[in-house]
């Protein structure tokens, strides 16, 4: 059996390398621009972004709707200058058709407002790792 590792890094690595350009903002109208969808409220907040563990597991939430979905983008509808807004509502993305009720629960933990109630990562393997045994 073969393992893939995925890696979560900070979006300032990914600069220059936009694969969808429509998809990334500026937020205080300076480069670069930013994958604001998936990027957790407190780092929208700030200037410059912060990313930390808790800012990844709610990235890591948005990535696994991402997958589930096959590959819609996040917040399709909601147009980036909206986003806080939006998500500090409590607003959040639907449950994709072919996802499973636990995983999507695990989604809503991983996209908590504050950073301190979100999952840390060896939780969610843990939780994935029990949940999602076929």
């Amino acid at each position: 059996m073969k393992f893939v590792v995925v890696n979560l890094d900070r979006f300032s690595l990914s600069v220059g390398r936009y694969k969808y350009p429509d998809h990334y903002y500026s937020l205080y109208d300076t480069e670069p621009k930013l994958p604001v969808k998936w990027m957790a409220p407190e780092s929208l907040e700030r200037e410059p972004p912060v990313y930390d563990i808790k800012t990844n597991s709610y990235t890591y939430g948005i990535v696994i709707w991402e997958v589930m979905s096959r590959g819609l983008v996040p917040y399709g509808d909601v147009p980036e200058v909206d986003l806080l807004m939006y998500v500090k509502s409590g607003r959040r993305m639907d449950r994709p058709e072919c996802c499973p009720n636990e995983l999507y629960d695990i989604m809503i933990r991983c996209w908590y407002l504050g950073p301190d109630t979100r999952p840390e990562f060896s939780q969610l393997v843990d939780e994935i790792d029990i949940k999602m045994i076929i």
